[in-house]
């Protein structure tokens, strides 16, 4: 009998991240510090992060949300996913949308600003994640039809 085959294993970075939209079906998008690192200071992010492995999915956006903008969202859904490379590491991220309620935003020294944009102007925004204008075009399709 001969050994199986050994088979290199693949490990992802689990994201995930939420479109928070407004009455008005604007979008919310973050602004990382300037001194955040070499290429992605002052770029544009969703708010999000990693998955730790202790928490369910929801429980996890509902948390990153309030410790980024110190808003309470309704979670809607999933909408999409993606991978993509960093120097660092492979990433998986999963894309949900929430509905946020009137509350005024209260930055995470994780951002230095924010901005609500309307869902046609995403290709407008300078993303850390240059694909996410495309995901945020899926999006309209689910919000607006």
């Amino acid at each position: 009998m001969t050994a199986p085959e050994h088979r290199e294993r693949h490990w992802y970075d689990v994201r995930q991240y939420v479109v928070v939209l407004n009455n008005k079906k604007e979008f919310l998008c973050l602004q990382l510090p300037d001194s955040y690192g070499e290429g992605c200071g002052g770029k544009w992010v969703l708010p999000g992060g990693k998955l730790r492995p202790d928490e369910n999915i929801t429980d996890s956006l509902l948390r990153e949300v309030e410790e980024e903008t110190g808003l309470t969202v309704t979670m809607r859904g999933v909408f999409s996913a993606a991978r993509w490379a960093t120097e660092n590491s492979e990433k998986y991220g999963t894309f949900w949308w929430a509905e946020a309620a009137d509350g005024d935003i209260q930055l995470s020294d994780e951002h230095q600003n924010y901005n609500w944009r309307p869902l046609a102007d995403a290709d407008k925004v300078d993303w850390l994640l240059a694909f996410l204008p495309r995901l945020l075009a899926d999006l309209t399709v689910s919000v607006d039809g």
